[in-house]
């Protein structure tokens, strides 16, 4: 196996500016982060074509329309099976009202009632609740989800809800962490602390969702022992806020990328920066904003879906797809970018290659330190990698596949084998030891 084969493949991830994306029901997982300005909405597309939405940005005519942009324009979808309200902060529950008029919502979960006054957004929510069938969701609950036939078994587990948590089993080991290395954080009186918990699992891929749950009670899913495991995909809590995001946690569940749905002067908190640069399985952090603010500490720029005030925003999204055996190995990576991001020389800087692996299945070469020393070292990838620019399709040449491009409408164009360039972005081997 060539060394590329060994670094190509798997998931997808990036940054997609809009009016592209793939169908639901392709056989393929599929995740959304969509652009509601540091509040929270991201949907899932299961491989049968299902839908779950977690959270639906604020009650404005912006989020909803957002929302419902990427799930009928981007995922193809004609409705909403589920929708979680991860808690009632307003950023979260606002614009599902006004989302069900944009498109269908057939269920809706929650953490129960409002903990504090009512205030007019959550009144709005509570009567639109009444209208749709409507479950409460607890700790250890496990969502009614479609499996596609020839695919993974599929998954969706509410770890916790309203303060509960997911009992300790006999297959929850010791966490080798010591309770010492947590942060103190203060005890949390607001809605937050009532966030519904989600960790999706596809054969293989695992993502976690936390919500806005606060550091001292993310202790609880690592202390004294690591409730989640480890997983690929770890959606940075809060919008990236120093009151969340224990060190702890993060580096028990040792992610190999980050998404983080922050706004332009929201997230980035330098606490959590440090957090997700001292968890060494971390190869990448994606932004859906670029943090505004002086001094503030981003990513680069070509992890983020939007780089410039709100006034320019375009409402890019982050996607991400997870190949139907819902494996490391599966057959494509797909890195979405956003058309912000090129025409500096023709060449996008991108981590196709190990900053956005998520997994490899066999032992890596002794030689390479890096890839040994990360989380799925243990395994080898073993296929080509897919790289889609703007609607350019294309397929690398590497471990013997042959290249060739899947031509967008209006594109016209052919790479042969080994050509370079503006849609090349893979790089060269060297470039990733």
């Amino acid at each position: 196996m060539s060394h590329w084969s060994q670094w190509l493949g798997l998931v997808a991830l990036g940054v997609m500016a809009p009016g592209l994306g793939r169908a639901a029901g392709t056989g393929s997982l599929g995740v959304y982060w969509v652009d509601v300005e540091g509040g929270g909405a991201t949907l899932i597309v299961t491989p049968a074509g299902e839908s779950v939405l977690i959270d639906t940005g604020l009650d404005n005519p912006r989020d909803p329309a957002r929302i419902a942009r990427v799930a009928k324009d981007v995922a193809r979808l004609t409705q909403i099976d589920h929708l979680v309200v991860t808690h009632f902060d307003i950023d979260h529950h606002g614009g599902a009202a006004e989302l069900s008029k944009l498109i269908p919502i057939r269920r809706v979960y929650d953490p129960g009632d409002e903990i504090g006054q009512a205030e007019p957004m959550y009144v709005k929510y509570v009567a639109w609740r009444k209208t749709v069938p409507y479950t409460v969701l607890k700790a250890g609950d496990a969502m009614p989800l479609r499996e596609a036939e020839g695919t993974a078994r599929i998954g969706l587990t509410c770890l916790a809800a309203a303060q509960q948590f997911l009992a300790a089993g006999p297959e929850h080991k010791p966490n080798p962490i010591p309770a010492s290395e947590a942060p103190e954080y203060p005890e949390d009186r607001s809605e937050n602390r009532q966030s519904i918990v989600l960790l999706l699992r596809f054969g293989e891929f695992e993502f976690y969702d936390g919500a806005d749950l606060t550091g001292r009670l993310e202790a609880k899913f690592a202390l004294p022992v690591n409730l989640v495991g480890e997983v690929d995909i770890y959606q940075v809590t809060h919008h990236g806020l120093d009151i969340s995001n224990n060190p702890v946690l993060v580096r028990s569940l040792a992610p190999t990328v980050t998404v983080m749905n922050n706004g332009e002067r929201k997230g980035c908190g330098p606490k959590t920066r440090a957090a997700l640069k001292a968890t060494t399985s971390i190869q990448a952090n994606y932004q859906l904003h670029k943090n505004l603010a002086p001094n503030a500490d981003n990513t680069p720029d070509e992890l983020i879906a939007n780089l410039g005030p709100g006034a320019d925003c375009k409402g890019n999204h982050i996607e991400l797809h997870v190949a139907p055996d819902g494996a490391a190995h599966a057959a494509e990576t797909v890195l979405l970018v956003a058309e912000a991001h090129v025409g500096q020389g023709g060449r996008l800087a991108v981590p196709c290659g190990r900053a956005a692996r998520v997994g490899t299945r066999a032992p890596a070469p002794a030689a390479d330190d890096t890839l040994g020393a990360a989380r799925r070292a243990a395994r080898v990838l073993s296929s080509a990698a897919r790289v889609i620019i703007l609607g350019v399709d294309v397929v690398a040449p590497f471990g013997g596949i042959a290249v060739h491009v899947h031509e967008a409408p209006g594109i016209g164009r052919h790479l042969p084998h080994g050509a370079r360039g503006a849609a090349s972005v893979v790089g060269e081997p060297g470039e990733l030891a």
